[in-house]
């Protein structure tokens, strides 16, 4: 997995179409002949989430815990925020259908782990 193609931006927008794609996956089960081709977005999408997590070592993160996705370059806020946006929809999408979490290789990732690390990336203010 190249890290940089699992970074939504304005320049790459795969992330997102894979992750829309694993949703018409997941709640509409087409079949046959679109289930290779959707599977194959779900794994995709499992690999960019487990890449976003500390534990893997794919990116890497300020003492604060801020995740890094901007390789160096500027504006790194606007990375993040785009990181948090997918792990939260990811963690949506797999709720609504009852699903606790996914497999990275030989690991099981708790959907708890991935909404922890989009919590963790947000600050929202309390009114």
């Amino acid at each position: 997995m190249i890290s940089y193609l699992s970074v939504l931006s304005w320049d790459n927008k795969l992330p997102a179409a894979m992750l829309l794609l694993t949703r018409m996956s997941i709640f509409l089960n087409p079949g046959y002949p679109y289930e290779e081709m959707l599977s194959s977005y779900y794994n995709y999408t499992g690999l960019t989430m487990s890449s976003y997590l500390q534990r893997f070592r794919v990116f890497n993160f300020t003492k604060g815990g801020l995740i890094q996705l901007n390789h160096g370059r500027g504006q790194p806020l606007q990375y993040v925020v785009n990181a948090a946006f997918l792990a939260s929809l990811f963690v949506d999408y797999m709720n609504a259908t009852g699903v606790p979490g996914w497999n990275c290789c030989p690991l099981f990732i708790p959907l708890e782990n991935l909404h922890s690390f989009a919590t963790s990336q947000v600050i929202i203010p309390k009114r």
